[in-house]
């Protein structure tokens, strides 16, 4: 069971009673404060807030980050009461970083329409950004927006523009670097982290890609008691605590508090309460992530692409049937490092300027083993150094649409290996009968790639392949990296992947995030051969 003396939690190490000293030796730190949920009802919460706010500021934070519903109906008096606080106890130089939650953006049931008229207005009905403008004295822009703290970036999304992070994302490049850390902040959880939801939220699959990402949330008010209240999975999640003003049947009277501390040497989340006259703090030290890829001897890169509009020939794609998009995809193919890559949707034939694609893009790849195209259907296997073997091509008897796989023989790290590159039916019906196909020809085999655009719905399509043994790449533990579908403007799980057998899945990431070139993105994956030199966490999907 979980008590104030002993955290337990994934990559967590258990604090105790009393201050937390900064890391030793990191004189690069950043020390954000960290509230949420206040709730702040009127000018009889401000002695409350000016005396957590006294608190952070004597821990020393350079800013202090608020994950939403600074006030509990969203009255514009009670926003004035919270910025009167705040301004009897910080100094002015002191950055605040609020984002607006629910309570503070949005209607509730619970006033009558006489009392809201006598309370002003809600912040959502009479100009919100205008009010925080004026009233805190910040900028808050629309939905989504940055902020820099030292070195560190702050990336915050307003109630309801959550789900915009990614395009947010792709129009700041200086955000994309997986080496440097940044901070997200939001209202509710993202999906799948702190107080569950779906792993395939858009917010999670992006953040997947950034290890060094710390996400900062609040609305679930839990206690700072609560495991989930930390979490280090692809990138680090964390719950504010609420300091809640209000007060409720269930929650009345709570009040924390937390200290993010950014440094060279890793984070380290300080999390305080401080109601029923007590200090108590629980703290989190993560190292920094390292990446796997540089400590796996023996592993390999193989990628998945679904080429889309590039080898189709689709010129309302971007940039058309240009020599510089030609040197585009050879730039990019090029610093994939892959030594496998299995495309959909391939035709080799297709050219750019006179060069045909198979010499643009893929022209490092010495081996190719190549089906034949039917009609926006065709599948390939290609590789840098390993020979491929007795390629052939595998029907499905049961298809809507032109589908089949492409198989071929080699050796990696040793082991005989099969390879299958396969793009399946949109049918739902007709692709359950694919997949059982696929396990029914090749699933006894004991080193096996099977890689492809599967089109599934979600992972959950590929229990059988889990219950035969079988690892899935893109999925659950190592993530759900969305592929996306630029025409559509729709995100799925789980459609590219590969599923393995005889090999560890070390590392998952999508190569290419301005997605201007192809219809899908390219899922680069690290294996490994299985034989015990390699721990991976364990994989599958709740089934």
């Amino acid at each position: 069971m979980l008590t104030r003396r002993n955290f337990i939690g994934m990559g967590l190490s258990a604090g105790a009673l009393g201050c937390v000293s900064r890391m030793p030796g990191d004189t690069g730190e950043v020390r954000f404060g960290v509230l949420s949920d206040t709730h702040v009802t009127g000018p009889e919460s401000i002695p409350e807030m000016v005396r957590v706010f006294t608190f952070l500021r004597d821990k020393g934070v350079d800013a202090v980050i608020h994950c939403g519903d600074m006030t509990d109906l969203g009255y514009i008096a009670q926003l004035e009461s919270l910025a009167e606080a705040w301004r009897k106890t910080m100094p002015p130089d002191m950055p605040f970083l609020p984002v607006l939650g629910n309570r503070d953006v949005s209607a509730t049931g619970k006033i009558s329409p006489e009392r809201r008229k006598a309370d002003h207005a809600l912040l959502l009905r009479s100009a919100p950004l205008e009010h925080v403008r004026r009233i805190l004295g910040i900028d808050v822009e629309d939905g989504l927006r940055v902020r820099q703290v030292k070195d560190v970036p702050v990336v915050l999304a307003d109630w309801g523009h959550e789900k915009g992070l990614e395009a947010f994302m792709l129009r700041h490049p200086e955000l994309r670097d997986p080496a440097r850390p940044f901070v997200q902040v939001q209202h509710p959880h993202p999906g799948g982290t702190i107080y569950g939801g779906s792993s395939d939220d858009p917010v999670t699959c992006w953040l997947n890609m950034f290890p060094r990402a710390i996400s900062l949330s609040g609305h679930s008010h839990l206690p700072f008691t609560d495991r989930r209240t930390f979490r280090r999975n692809y990138f680090t999640a964390a719950a504010g605590g609420s300091y809640y003003l209000s007060g409720g049947p269930a929650q009345k009277g709570i009040r924390e508090a937390s200290v993010l501390v950014v440094g060279r040497t890793g984070l380290r989340l300080e999390r305080y309460r401080l109601h029923e006259g007590t200090s108590e703090v629980l703290t989190a030290d993560f190292p920094p992530p390292q990446p796997p890829d540089s400590a796996v001897a023996g592993s390999f890169v193989f990628a998945q692409w679904n080429v889309g509009g590039f080898c189709l020939g689709q010129d309302g794609a971007e940039g058309g049937r240009t020599g510089a998009r030609a040197e585009a995809f050879r730039r990019q193919i090029a610093e994939l490092g892959a030594d496998f890559i299995g495309l959909c949707e391939y035709a080799p034939a297709f050219a750019m300027d006179g060069v045909r694609a198979s010499k643009a893009a893929f022209g490092s790849f010495k081996h190719v083993a190549a089906g034949p195209r039917l009609g926006a259907n065709g599948n390939a296997i290609a590789s840098v150094a390993h020979p491929l073997a007795a390629p052939c091509v595998y029907d499905f008897s049961q298809r809507k649409q032109q589908r089949y796989c492409i198989v071929c023989e080699t050796e990696i790290a040793g082991a005989a290996t099969t390879i299958v590159e396969t793009h399946l039916d949109l049918d739902e019906t007709t692709r359950r009968a694919q997949l059982a196909a696929l396990l029914d020809r090749f699933g006894d085999r004991s080193h096996l790639i099977v890689s492809g655009d599967f089109n599934v719905s979600g992972p959950k399509e590929f229990a059988p392949f889990l219950d035969a043994g079988f690892r899935m790449a893109n999925c659950s533990t190592l993530g759900a990296l969305r592929t996306h579908r630029r025409r559509k403007s729709s995100y799925s799980p789980a459609i590219d992947n590969l599923l393995v057998k005889g090999f560890d899945v070390v590392s998952v990431r999508t190569a290419d995030d301005s997605m201007l070139l192809s219809d899908h993105r390219i899922l680069v994956c690290r294996l490994v051969r299985s034989d015990g030199a390699y721990s991976p966490a364990k994989s599958g999907v709740e089934k």
